[in-house]
């Protein structure tokens, strides 16, 4: 794991159920704290996952960018 990847909040969807997705990003993400800049989203190649984690970014307001090296990283930045 490289230094710049440390000083990231990260949520590993790696092994959660489709259905457990939204409540586990409901309490990370909508917890009333501004910690979630620069927290990273590792959903894997699953392109339902995908679906339910930038749909849910969608729905309330983040801003994020999906890096084009690796389709399975969502990163929130505002």
């Amino acid at each position: 794991m490289s230094k710049r990847n440390l000083n990231r909040n990260t949520i590993d969807l790696h092994g959660i159920r489709h259905h457990k997705v939204i409540p586990l990003l409901e309490k990370k993400l909508l917890n009333g704290k501004k910690g979630y800049l620069n927290t990273q989203i590792l959903t894997g190649d699953s392109e339902i996952m995908k679906e339910l984690v930038w749909d849910f970014l969608d729905e309330h307001d983040f801003q994020y960018m999906i890096e084009t090296y690796n389709m399975g990283r969502t990163i929130i930045v505002g």
